[in-house]
């Protein structure tokens, strides 16, 4: 049997996004591939833990895909990440449900933040602000995969938004190759 991928997209207005959901609409028909929208879902915030905990185990890799929101996630999947993957689940005694479990960051930045991380010496670079979700993978002994950025502006230009598309389409390709052993 094929393994599958879990992508989390936590967007609070996926329909009007354009970058999360040019990148998600690119995945159409991908059975390997469950698309599980957090916003969908729980609108009220108020998280099934057993239900997300059985769909962990059921896939063999994760994908986080969201904006970032004042360098950071957004706060309903903050608070999945914290009451999911608790301890005896994903990290302490018996805590080994996440272990080996490839996990791959899918984060879209848009507007001045994105000058701001690359072209002023004082900034912040993408690694620092990622350094937090990386040791939430490390405690729980996940692979850790370089996460991939898609700033907004390659929404602007078609030959961009087909470079990107394809980069994303490739690395959710090469999780599954890992976990097929291909």
């Amino acid at each position: 049997m094929p393994k599958k991928i879990l992508l989390v997209l936590a967007h609070r207005d996926i329909q009007n996004s354009r970058v999360n959901r040019f990148l998600i609409e690119s995945l159409r028909g991908q059975d390997c591939i469950t698309i599980y929208n957090l916003y969908e879902t729980y609108p009220d915030f108020f998280l099934d833990i057993s239900r997300e905990q059985r769909l962990l185990r059921e896939h063999q890799a994760l994908v986080l895909q969201y904006p970032l929101y004042w360098y950071s996630c957004p706060s309903l999947l903050k608070e999945w990440i914290d009451a999911v993957w608790e301890r005896g689940f994903a990290w302490g005694a018996g805590g080994t449900a996440l272990r080996d479990k490839p996990v791959q960051h899918i984060v879209s930045i848009g507007g001045s933040v994105w000058n701001r991380f690359y072209d002023n010496a004082g900034s912040f670079s993408m690694d620092e602000v990622m350094k937090p979700f990386w040791l939430q993978a490390r405690l729980a002994g996940m692979q850790w995969h370089t996460p991939v950025i898609v700033p907004a502006h390659v929404m602007d230009h078609a030959e961009e938004m087909k470079i990107q598309r394809e980069r994303y389409q490739e690395t959710l390709k090469t999780l599954l190759k890992e976990e097929n052993g291909i």
